[in-house]
């Protein structure tokens, strides 16, 4: 019947049976090259496979915690797709992390991609039918589409990763998400603003009291949710990051009118998300750029989707360049047309590795 992957650690036998049925009535054994290799959902027994191709993939070993973070329901609650090898060694792997938007005022249940991980030895599998094509595939036939679970899913890839999953036929080209970037001065600040540090919990509390308007004012955009469970599951709780949180106030009234995130990157700050209305954004920049030199960086950036990137530069930001794309899964339920003819507000803060 083909190889199994590794048994989890004895915890008892009704339970350790009881998982290994799950896991296999929904796995399969492929074939590729003659070799018997197993594909089918991840369970919490293998996190420590995932680990070791996260390690052995990206070249640093994820820190403690980050399991818990990216694949706990406390945290961003992924699931995930494997891939093992005839010996149970994972040499695949592919991920998403549920994400709410609201398309055009109407909330969509999405799923974003993460976690794509195919081990070295494996990447000669990264054609039609291969390592990839397998795990990412299955993860859309489980996940995506009427029924699924999922309306969409995206992400964003780099080039190369892009360009397999197009040639795969796996996902659509939305184009780039840019670099927009400002000096570090103080030169600009409106002296009717001034930007109050918060703790991550008064963020999230910001978060739920802004976050309506915000959708209110952005009626023809596709945007994350950016409710208070999200600030706290994608920011407060990331066990190697730390974020830091200000609310742009008004000076006489006292009165929050934004959230902005951000995180200082050697000699930059990244302004990684934003929450209020768009008119704000105005406000938001200048203040940034004092705090980015208060702090002694050179320099504020931020990523950026196209429409966003456009109202990012008419407050002062200057284009860099291309940093990741927008790909969405074919397997989606919005049609191409659909998909090309939104406008997406999509920030660094809505990716899971800045």
């Amino acid at each position: 019947n083909g190889p199994s992957p590794p048994a989890p650690p004895p915890e008892g036998e009704g339970s350790v049976v009881s998982r290994l049925r799950d896991f296999h009535d929904k796995a399969q054994v492929v074939e590729q090259a003659g070799r018997p290799l197993t594909i089918g959902p991840l369970r919490a027994e293998h996190q420590q496979q995932v680990e070791q191709l996260f390690s052995v993939v990206f070249g640093t070993a994820p820190a403690a915690g980050w399991w818990t973070w990216k694949y706990g329901p406390a945290g961003l609650d992924g699931r995930a797709m494997g891939l093992w090898d005839e010996d149970g060694a994972l040499i695949a792997h592919y991920a998403g992390f549920p994400r709410p938007l609201r398309w055009q005022g109407q909330r969509r249940l999405a799923i974003q991609i993460g976690d794509v991980m195919v081990a070295p030895r494996a990447r000669a599998l990264l054609t039609r039918r291969g390592a990839f094509y397998q795990v990412c595939s299955r993860f859309f036939q489980q996940h995506v589409g009427f029924e699924k679970g999922f309306e969409l899913a995206f992400g964003f890839p780099n080039e190369r990763a892009l360009m397999l999953g197009k040639k795969l036929a796996l996902y659509h080209d939305l184009g780039p998400i840019a670099e927009v970037v400002w000096p570090a001065t103080a030169r600009r600040v409106n002296w009717r603003w001034r930007l109050a540090p918060l703790s991550a919990e008064a963020a999230a509390q910001l978060a739920a009291r802004l976050w309506p308007g915000m959708r209110a004012h952005c009626p023809d955009w596709v945007i994350g949710e950016r409710d208070a469970d999200f600030v706290l599951a994608r920011y407060a709780r990331r066990p190697d990051l730390c974020y830091r949180f200000f609310a742009l106030t008004n000076r006489w009234t006292g009165r929050a009118q934004a959230l902005a995130v951000v995180r200082q990157e050697a000699e930059q700050v990244l302004w990684l998300d934003f929450i209020g209305p768009p008119s704000a954004l105005t406000a938001t920049a200048p203040a940034l750029q004092a705090l980015a030199q208060t702090l002694g960086a050179r320099a504020l950036s931020a990523w950026a989707s196209p429409a966003l990137a456009e109202r990012l530069q008419a407050c002062g930001g200057q284009p860099g360049g291309t940093v990741a794309y927008l790909a969405v899964a074919r397997a989606s339920t919005p049609t191409e047309d659909a998909l090309r003819g939104a406008r997406w507000w999509w920030m660094g803060g809505d990716n899971d590795f800045l």
